[in-house]
């Protein structure tokens, strides 16, 4: 299998299967099969029989429960750890929260950059809100400077360390190598 899609709930059943609507006509458009997980992460809210029955008409969608709540992690491994051990482990694995809602060509194109770009081992999607601002989404790890840079706030030494900021002001238009990524949207080579 080329991808696992795997979108996490917990107590957000409608927004989570919005998410997964809008996921479905992107991941059509992926060669090399598809499957997106749907996982409650033990919401206890009623989430689970309504997930459970929106899941059931869906091809290539499978409902998982985790039984436990242990966090953002521990759901997506919840899914991971079942696809890695099948018959036909997915090449890369795609993770969206459920708040999140692709573009139709953003999951292909970022299996197409990771095909062609074999080195690189996790890609992250350009990510807006409803009004269309960004969100910050590219980050550097964090140094000295950019503790000094939090801790003072000082107008010119703002501006002389910005390229030291944790965020990654603006957020880049093209594509570029950055430290880490949020979780919203990216996707993990196997």
């Amino acid at each position: 299998m080329k991808l696992l899609a795997i979108t996490l709930n917990y107590r957000t059943p409608d927004m989570t299967m919005d998410a997964v609507r809008s996921a479905l006509p992107a991941l059509a458009r992926i060669d090399g099969g598809w499957k997106l997980a749907v996982v409650d992460n033990d919401s206890r809210d009623g989430s689970d029989e309504k997930l459970r029955a929106a899941c059931a008409g869906l091809e290539r969608v499978e409902y998982l429960q985790t039984g436990h709540n242990g966090g953002f992690g521990y759901g997506n491994n919840h899914a991971i750890r079942r696809a890695l051990a099948s018959d036909d482990p997915p090449d890369y694995v795609y993770l969206l929260n459920s708040d999140a809602f692709p573009a139709e060509d953003a999951i292909e194109t970022l299996v197409r950059f990771l095909d062609e770009h074999p080195a690189v081992g996790i890609a992250g999607s350009y990510i807006h809100g409803v009004d269309g601002e960004p969100h910050l989404t590219a980050f550097r790890f964090p140094s000295l400077s950019s503790e000094v840079l939090g801790a003072f706030r000082l107008g010119l030494l703002t501006r002389l360390l910005a390229d030291r900021e944790v965020p990654i002001h603006p957020m880049p238009a093209e594509t570029c190598q950055v430290d880490w990524l949020a979780g919203a949207s990216m996707m993990i080579r196997r």
